[in-house]
């Protein structure tokens, strides 16, 4: 009682570790369209649970990070 306890926190979206097409979607700046074909060629890890797809944040961080494209010099 009064603590608010873990969770509280835990539903924070911005916490969350598992993500549906949609906010994958939305956190890649893509449309879902974008995400299925993305899984589709196996291009990002998932799971199946059941016939839903989840995708992990951080793999998805991970995925930013490969495919960044650095600034030239000038």
């Amino acid at each position: 009682m009064g603590q608010g306890g873990p969770r509280q926190q835990q539903d924070r979206p911005s916490d969350r570790r598992r993500l549906s097409v949609d906010e994958a979607a939305a956190i890649l700046g893509v449309s879902v369209f974008t995400v299925r074909k993305l899984i589709r060629e196996r291009a990002v890890p998932f799971y199946r649970v059941g016939r839903r797809v989840v995708l992990d944040a951080e793999d998805l961080e991970r995925y930013l990070r490969v495919h960044r494209v650095e600034a030239r010099e000038p």
